[in-house]
């Protein structure tokens, strides 16, 4: 086994520790997690591999990922509002309005579902985006697959089935 291999080894071993902790509650998402925009290459190839849709396809405007020591764990997407008329349906906009991003992906490491780190992305990439001069962020949650808990837990407002 090569240096590489052995560091490698120790490092994702690391994380999988700093994942125990966090979800023992021994240590805060704050002091785990670093959140920062990245490649939406990067976003893509982690989506297809953990998010229910996998490959299915969407056009991100900003990625963000959330790590642990340099590992992705997590990743948001935001895209323009998909549909001709959606904007214009539902809240009387154009559909070019550049204030309003659609969160297009949410996509958690299994490890750490049914932990806050799902809000705790969420959260601090909304934040990102408002420094952006985003004003709204829609999401539609298939309730074929789940119920949307995390918006509501990250205060999104309720407005019906489409």
């Amino acid at each position: 086994m090569s240096d590489g291999q052995i560091e490698l080894s120790f490092w994702v071993t690391n994380v999988d520790a700093k994942i125990e902790a966090f979800k023992n509650r021994e240590a805060k998402a704050k002091n785990t997690f670093v959140l920062s925009e990245i490649d939406k290459a990067v976003a893509y190839k982690f989506i297809a591999q953990y998010h229910y849709l996998k490959d299915a396809k969407f056009f991100a405007k900003f990625c963000y990922g959330l790590f642990i020591d340099n590992v992705l764990v997590g990743c948001a997407t935001y895209s323009n509002p998909q549909g001709i008329v959606a904007m214009k349906s539902w809240f009387g906009l154009e559909n070019d309005n550049q204030d309003v991003l659609e969160l297009s992906r949410l996509c958690m490491l299994p490890k750490l579902n049914g932990t806050n780190a799902t809000s705790y992305l969420l959260g601090n990439s909304l934040r990102l985006l408002k420094s952006k001069q985003v004003k709204a962020v829609i999401t539609l949650a298939d309730d074929s697959r789940h119920v949307g808990s995390i918006y509501q837990v990250c205060n999104f407002k309720y407005y019906g089935l489409t």
